[in-house]
Formats: C-alpha cells, structure tokens, sequence
C-alpha cells in the first residue's frame, strides 16, 4: 500500500476518534438535541419545550442585564433539563472533527497527483 493512503487511514481514524470524544462531551446535546427558541435576561435563559417551561443558568449573561436576548437552546429529547445553549463551543466541535477528515482527503489528492506525475514522467522519458 502507497505511503499516503497509509497516512490518509490514520488521519481519519483520529477524525473517528475525535467524532466519539465529541459524542461523549457534555457538547453532544449541541448536535444532537432538538433545537428551540429562548430568550436570555438576567442571566438566565428561559425556553419551552413540549408545553413546558424551563431555565438554565446563562454564564455569558450578567445577572443583572436585564435586555432580553433572543437565543437558540438544544434539548436532550431525554432530559430537557440538561439542554445548552448554543455557543461557539458547537463550533470548535465541529472544526476538531473536520480538521482530521480534510487532512486525509488532502494526503490523498497530493499523493495520487504525485502518483500521476511520476508516471507521466516516466512515460515521456
């Protein structure tokens, strides 16, 4: 087997590693929960799921801003008290995961050009 499938391989190997650890993040909710509307004010973020209300503490609001801020909050269809709101969390997630599939499609290109290459090369000499 040619060295840059090789590396291709353990490239997305790792992406399935990282694709498992976010899985089993507390972030997970983030991809896999169901998406509702909220509203954040003083602190707190207030959202309705299946005709009931519910709150989670907003850090990144101060307790004593008292705007109310439209927001986006992913339930856990299992336990709506768990839900997140969405953050930029969701996508370092998703740059940790893509990172190491397009590195191994990238291995791959550059190794099946260099591939073609030299084989032209060597028919033309």
């Amino acid at each position: 087997m040619r060295a840059h499938v090789i590396w291709a391989s353990v490239l997305a190997v790792v992406g399935l590693l990282f694709v498992a650890l976010v899985l089993q993040s507390s972030t997970a909710v983030l991809w896999t929960g169901t998406r509702v509307d909220g509203y954040s004010q003083g602190g707190i973020t207030y959202f309705t799921y299946e005709g009931q209300p519910y709150t989670i503490v907003d850090d990144g609001q101060a307790a004593g801003d008292t705007t109310r801020e439209p927001t986006a909050v992913y339930v856990p269809t299992d336990d709506p008290g768990q839900a997140r709101q969405d953050s930029r969390l969701r996508w370092l997630d998703a740059a940790a995961v893509l990172v190491w599939f397009v590195g191994a499609a990238a291995v791959l290109v550059s190794g099946f050009a260099r591939r073609r290459r030299r084989l032209r090369r060597r028919a033309a000499g």
